[in-house]
């Protein structure tokens, strides 16, 4: 009888390898991140519980693992430890750093051509490798491939093997069915040949972003991958004649991985029928390669074979041969989504579908877009369409480089469709989501953001984020009014939309410092939160005029005098003349914070330099710094009491007792004294404790410290350039 495997878990030790954390959780079990005692890092497979009272799942395993030791590495995750049979079993296999193809993506979209024939190159090179360990991986699919810095690697082969015939297999098919060969669903006996399928909807997705066999339920999917033809469109013509013979329905039609490589490499002919029968079927010819002088036995049941392996695959697709593999579409042939169209001919080119129409004048698109917002949003938020679009605009359109990138935001989303529709359709006045965003609509007679501009819900937010450039491309639609050049951009809208960036620039910037300058705190006392369109409407409406000193005496108008007030002046006289009036505007809303800088510099001085003395002080010098202190509003009310009675007790009942008994006097003088004292000790505690100061990190000279620092910094937040400034700017 098997005993109950151990329970492991994040800290636990397996061969030699200390748990460090979960990468993830799949039907075998638990994969961690573990490290040996020399920080070298492997990923630890851990036995599902389910699993690990079947004795023949471990049988199976450790066959698996077995055949696993014998795969060469170059494109796998090499197999560093295992113990079937231990409690729970468990494999330790090279740890990969870097992310799954399915990630990538998902992230960055599909391949460009020459990216995607070195992921097909050096996954073909892997599968040949295990193959020709007598190893079927039967679960190839994107979350099993790691793109790492130097390269591709192939992971989990035998898995499945060893999960088939357990109970976790009863209910659910071993693998993921959009990368399942129908002979898999028929329940024939399966080769390797359905990893060779498997590999051609791989890459067919690394191409397109979509799946081959794509399907609402696993139903649809089975059914399309037993029945229809695989979805091709968007595969470079140099790979698509590959991938077709790779997703054949027949597993005999299909090439074994040795000839797919020498397809891929150009040693083996596509075209040609002696080729393409080399190590299929029965009586297979034999084929010589060697992977720098290690031989390796293909063990596929299709007759012997010698294969060179690349130790990392970095060739670029071969480029027009007799074999099929061109630059590009052949002659006569209708473009794919990574050919470029030319948007004044319209015959050959592939329409680009949005929200099931298609469209071949990118204007035409660009007015769809404009109409449904919300679709051209979801257009560029998806991966593969995006990707498909920047393939599907011209050559020489900027817009190219910006779809590259995943939109990391809603702000961001509208202002790549924004882009989009501006560079498409010029001529179209500036819409956004079905708001007229007109220059003369959108700013006021005074120069200020219209008023309705704030009753739509965020759309000051995306203002601020920057959505007004894109709209600034689009051609003046009143140039004899305006003074603008007939089908160019508006001037006076790009000037208000470099107003806006300005005005970011320069809030984030002060806001950025004053978060610095807050970390003393354990509030948000210091952190500036002016909005960005109530300067920038200040500004415009009251203009740029205005002499140094007069914006000076605007900045520092609520602040009292101190280094504080003199870094503001500084701070407005050292910008630039463009700058100023904005600045300005800025450091006058903000007068409560720096106030509070101020205050709280005033504070911790005292405390640091431990500036409160009574001992050996006269009662008149006590006297003066009680007035001080009441000054710094150190005193609470009941301290204040106190000194009040001292103050009776010294100035009135000791001289009246004075003339009654001496001692009587000294009697006065002793409780005045115990009053002051003691009201100095309750302020004290109280002041200590400086309202938000944080004094677990920071001592009240530290704290000090920094807050001069951040205070000399101030005049140089808003200069162009400034580290402030740059950080803003790239946001």
């Amino acid at each position: 009888m098997l005993e109950a495997p151990q329970v492991v878990d994040v800290g636990s030790e397996l061969g030699g390898y200390t748990l460090v954390r979960a990468l993830g959780e799949g039907g075998f079990g638990t994969v961690f991140l573990g490290e040996d005692g020399r920080g070298r890092q492997g990923a630890v497979k851990v036995m599902h519980p389910r699993h690990a009272t079947d004795a023949d799942f471990r049988e199976r395993f450790a066959r698996e693992v077995e055949l696993a030791r014998q795969v060469s590495s170059f494109c796998t995750a090499r197999v560093l430890g295992a113990a079937p049979h231990g409690s729970p079993p468990w494999v330790v296999t090279e740890y990969v750093a870097g992310q799954t193809l399915a990630r990538a993506i998902a992230e960055e979209g599909p391949y460009e051509e020459s990216a995607l024939y070195r992921i097909a190159v050096s996954t073909a090179t892997a599968l040949a490798a295990i193959h020709a360990a007598g190893v079927v991986h039967r679960d190839f699919k994107p979350e099993n491939i790691m793109v790492a810095p130097d390269g591709a690697r192939v992971i989990d082969f035998g898995i499945a093997r060893a999960l088939e015939g357990t109970r976790a297999s009863a209910s659910a098919l071993i693998g993921t069915p959009r990368y399942m060969a129908p002979e898999q669903f028929e329940g024939k006996d399966v080769t390797t040949a359905i990893d060779l399928f498997a590999w051609g909807a791989v890459i067919a997705y690394a191409a397109t972003g979509a799946d081959a066999f794509a399907g609402s339920s696993q139903a649809s999917v089975m059914h399309r991958v037993l029945m229809d033809e695989p979805d091709l469109d968007g595969v470079p013509a140099s790979l698509r004649p590959v991938l077709e013979r790779c997703l054949a329905k027949d597993p005999a039609e299909r090439p074994s991985s040795r000839v797919l490589l020498g397809w891929l490499l150009g040693y083996e002919d596509l075209g040609g029928g002696s080729s393409r029968l080399k190590g299929v079927g029965e009586g297979a010819g034999t084929t010589e390669v060697v992977d720098h002088g290690v031989v390796l036995s293909h063990g596929e049941g299709v007759g012997t074979g010698r294969i060179s392996l690349p130790p990392r695959a970095s060739a670029a697709r071969p480029e027009g041969d007799a074999g099929g593999r061109g630059t590009g579409v052949p002659d006569g042939a209708g473009a794919g989504v990574g050919s470029t169209p030319d948007p004044d001919r319209n015959s050959g080119a592939r329409p680009f579908l949005f929200q099931g129409r298609e469209y071949v004048e990118p204007f035409a698109l660009a007015e769809a877009m404009q109409v449904d917002w919300g679709g051209a949003c979801a257009a560029v938020e998806s991966a593969p369409q995006r990707q498909a679009l920047r393939r599907w605009l011209p050559a020489d359109s900027p817009v190219r480089a910006l779809l590259a990138r995943r939109p990391i935001s809603p702000e961001e989303t509208d202002r790549m469709v924004a882009h989009v529709i501006a560079h498409m359709g010029p001529e179209l006045s500036p819409v956004y989501r079905d708001l007229d965003m007109g220059i003369d609509t959108l700013f006021d007679e005074n120069g200020a953001l219209a008023d309705w501009t704030r009753q739509v819900e965020r759309l000051w937010s995306k203002i601020t984020a920057g959505l007004l450039e894109p709209l600034s491309l689009h051609h003046c639609t009143d140039p004899d009014g305006h003074g603008c050049v007939p089908g160019r951009p508006c001037e006076r809208y790009i000037d208000a939309a470099t107003s806006v960036r300005e005005a970011h620039e320069v809030v984030e910037a002060y806001r950025a410092w004053s978060r610095e300058a807050s970390a003393p705190f354990t509030d948000d006392r210091l952190v500036f939160e002016v909005d960005v369109l109530d300067v920038l409407n200040e500004v415009n409406v009251e203009g740029q005029g205005g002499t140094v000193e007069e914006l000076v005496e605007l900045a520092t108008l609520f602040l009292p005098r101190g280094r504080t007030a003199a870094a503001v002046s500084e701070a407005v006289r050292r910008v630039p003349d463009e700058r100023r009036r904005l600045v300005a505007a800025v450091l006058a809303r903000e007068n409560l914070p720096l106030g509070r800088m101020q205050e709280a510099k005033h504070d911790l001085l005292s405390r640091s330099k431990n500036e409160i003395r009574i001992w050996g002080r006269s009662i008149p010098g006590i006297g003066g710094k009680i007035i001080e202190l009441e000054q710094k509003f150190i005193y609470r009310r009941s301290s204040f009491l106190q000194i009040g009675l001292a103050a009776v007790c010294l100035l009135v009942l000791a001289p009246i007792a004075a003339v009654a008994s001496e001692v009587l006097t000294a009697s006065f003088v002793a409780v005045a004294t115990v009053l002051i004292l003691t009201s100095y000790v309750t302020s004290l505690r109280e002041s200590d404790a400086l309202p938000g100061f944080d004094r677990t990190r920071y001592s009240p000279a530290e704290g000090l410290r920094l807050l001069e620092q951040a205070e000399a910094r101030l005049p140089e937040v808003a200069m162009p350039g400034s580290p402030y400034a740059a950080s803003a700017a790239a946001d």
